[in-house]
């Protein structure tokens, strides 16, 4: 048995939440104290380069095959958040009332720490994230909390500047821009994609052991990885009955399902490794059996069924030949599909 082609590349590192970043709020100039109005576009200002940034990363992110492109994205993302906060902290209250720009700073810090801090966590979750469902399963857990992290400091950051400008009489126009309907869109193919990726992993991971305990021939392993090889695609499938099409687009549900699909025809077909492991030990024992028989001593009716087992046996090591390289064909090909289908897919919805 061969074990399933790893699709780990095609999931990023950090996916931020980007609803903070995805619409511009522009203080509108009618009637506002101008003292006011220019202290919240200097302290607003400095965040346009970051959602630049942000874009950028995602496009290499979901478009480019290059891991020197996308850690580069991902330092000009860093780069832009820490040079934001230089020119924030160096702004001067308005009139004493240091709210809005403190918020502002308290957000792009909060940024700045899941950039730097939390992203350092989360390779490191990375580098054992395939050992196991549960630690694959943590990584996607703490790359949620920081995105939540990122989504409350956006929260609390908008409810001061609402404050803020009703305080001074300053119109708030919330307006998405191109810029930030690109910021949503690619984020929201993202989480697609990183949901179907952990309903595949679990009966993936389950294969792993289940081809594990066939190397080893055990009988007992085999058997108790079957069945919960079958238990998770059957549980994969009840969630993805649940998922619905990314703006339309079923194709990476369509791949997933085929996936499960194969996982639960594989741990039907791998019965055929319980027979043969049983069958080898019944030969064993009947060729000691026979071994201990002096030739001249051995009865029609022994040799007979030594013979047969001997060519019953055989039969099944070729069934079982077929059967493995059955499933090591369609194992490459549903997990090509996977990959391929998840790069078309962000390559539509990851707008360029």
């Amino acid at each position: 048995m061969k074990n399933a082609n790893s699709i780990w590349k095609r999931i990023p590192s950090l996916l931020l939440a980007l609803s903070i970043l995805s619409c511009a709020t522009i203080p509108a100039p009618d009637a506002t104290p101008a003292g006011a109005l220019a202290h919240m576009k200097q302290v607003g200002n400095p965040v346009d380069p970051i959602r630049s940034n942000m874009l950028q990363y995602m496009q290499s992110v979901a478009h480019s095959k290059d891991p020197a492109d996308l850690e580069q994205k991902r330092r000009n993302l860093v780069n832009s958040v820490g040079q934001a906060i230089q020119t924030v902290r160096a702004t001067s209250p308005y009139k004493a009332d240091n709210r809005y720009r403190q918020s502002t700073l308290e957000l792009l810090e909060t940024m700045y720490a899941i950039l730097t801090e939390d992203y350092g966590r989360l390779v490191d979750l990375k580098k054992i994230a395939e050992q196991s469902y549960d630690t694959m399963e943590a990584y996607m857990e703490a790359r949620r909390q920081a995105n939540e992290k990122l989504e409350e400091a956006g929260d609390d950051a908008a409810k001061v500047e609402e404050q803020f400008a009703k305080d001074y009489n300053i119109n708030l126009i919330s307006k998405e821009d191109e810029l930030g309907r690109k910021l949503k869109l690619a984020s929201a193919a993202m989480g697609h994609q990183s949901d179907l990726f952990l309903i595949y992993f679990k009966p993936y991971k389950q294969e792993v052991y289940l081809i594990e305990a066939l190397d080893r021939n055990d009988i007992s392993g085999i058997e108790q990885n079957r069945e919960s090889l079958k238990e998770y695609a059957r549980e994969g499938q009840t969630k993805l009955a649940e998922i619905a099409p990314h703006r339309g687009d079923d194709s990476l549900l369509r791949a997933t399902r085929a996936l499960l699909d194969f996982y639960e025809y594989e741990a039907e077909k791998t019965a055929i490794f319980v027979d043969l492991a049983l069958k080898k030990d019944r030969l064993e024992r009947a060729k000691r059996s026979i071994d201990s028989t002096d030739p001249a001593n051995r009865t029609t009716e022994q040799v007979h069924s030594f013979n047969r087992l001997v060519t019953e046996y055989n039969n099944l090591v070729n069934q079982a030949n077929a059967v493995n390289s059955e499933l090591n064909q369609k194992r490459k090909g549903l997990t090509d599909q996977w990959n391929n289908t998840s790069d078309s897919f962000l390559a539509r919805h990851v707008p360029k």
